[in-house]
């Protein structure tokens, strides 16, 4: 938190305007903090269908601990007795709801004061002016052939490059810590010895266990991926699908299916594939001084983990899929 509150602040800002841009599609299957979600916005939010029945399983098992039911993404996250809940995912109509469909797919991308380059490398922000009248006046980029180019604002410069390109372009730009721009000789223009520090890694460890009854068979969701994911030389299909027309009446039946689930992906928006392998997850804040296991009983699945933790939020996905 900034000072006087000021972190605060910007992030109640920060949230009005993601709120703005989501709209989070109602479902049944979930607690939902309705002060911390936007709808109508371009950005789709949902909960895939069909749920995968480990999912729901894993979320009981989790209220079984003490956790309860609710919004992770909402003000109850951070609850000493933490939560628990289906995921919340980027998606609209079981498609990924990526950067370029919710902000630019469509009458955007031809508006007249819009230029998008691609295959552009941005290398540094220009700067211009000295100390207090330090400011951004543009960008230089190389393109696909290498050649360099400057362009300049007439307004402002937005720098969104993720939480590794962003510090990097400002360290190249002459802003971050001076020492470290020094040895590799790129003048410091502005010094802010933070600039580069503090990321913190989102890490996932994927725990798979046999979930007889309950687990959802990788090859289900090759079919549910249509013809071409179940071609050779890794599926039963022929690499050419010239040769489908010689195809035995059982490979005939599959490819049928799987034509069957894709067009019913596209229609509906209901798909095995329509988002990530991972669907449900616990948020918890504990202070364990001891190696703590924690069980939990998914019907005949049974998983013991052992965490060590000190004032963290510990997040743990379960990929609720078994190999065939």
């Amino acid at each position: 938190m900034g000072v006087n509150g000021r972190g605060w602040l910007e992030f109640s800002r920060g949230s009005a305007v993601f709120q703005k841009s989501e709209d989070l599609a109602p479902s049944n299957e979930i607690v939902v903090d309705g002060e911390a979600h936007g709808s109508g916005g371009p950005l789709g939010v949902s909960v895939r269908s069909p749920v995968i029945p480990a999912s729901r399983d894993f979320v009981s098992a989790a209220e079984a601990t003490g956790m309860h039911r609710g919004d992770y993404n909402g003000s109850s996250r951070g609850g000493p007795e933490g939560v628990t809940s289906l995921f919340q995912t980027t998606t609209r109509n079981g498609m990924r709801s990526s950067t370029y469909r919710a902000f630019l797919q469509g009458s955007v991308e031809d508006r007249d004061n819009l230029t998008i380059i691609t295959g552009a490398h941005v290398a540094r922000v220009l700067l211009g002016g000295e100390a207090d009248t330090l400011h951004a006046t543009g960008i230089e980029y190389r393109d696909e052939n290498g050649a360099t180019h400057a362009v300049f604002a007439e307004r402002e410069v937005v720098l969104s490059a993720g939480a590794v390109g962003s510090p990097q372009i400002l360290m190249l730009s002459g802003i971050g810590p001076r020492r470290e721009l020094e040895a590799v000789d790129i003048t410091c223009r502005h010094e802010l010895p933070a600039v580069g520090k503090n990321l913190k890694d989102h890490l996932h460890c994927a725990l798979f266990f046999s979930a007889p009854g309950i687990g959802v068979p990788v090859a289900e969701v090759g079919v549910s991926a249509g013809p071409d994911a179940l071609r050779a030389p890794a599926g039963p299909l022929p690499a050419d699908p010239a040769e489908d027309k010689d195809l035995p009446p059982e490979l005939a039946g599959l490819k049928a299916e799987a034509e069957r689930r894709l067009g019913q992906w596209f229609e509906t928006g209901e798909s095995l594939v329509s988002s990530s392998l991972y669907d449900a997850v616990c948020f918890f804040r504990r202070v364990w001084t001891t190696r703590t296991a924690m069980t939990l009983k998914l019907g005949m699945f049974h998983a013991a983990m052992t965490r060590a933790c000190l004032g963290i939020v510990c997040v743990l996905i379960f990929r609720l899929f078994r190999r065939c």
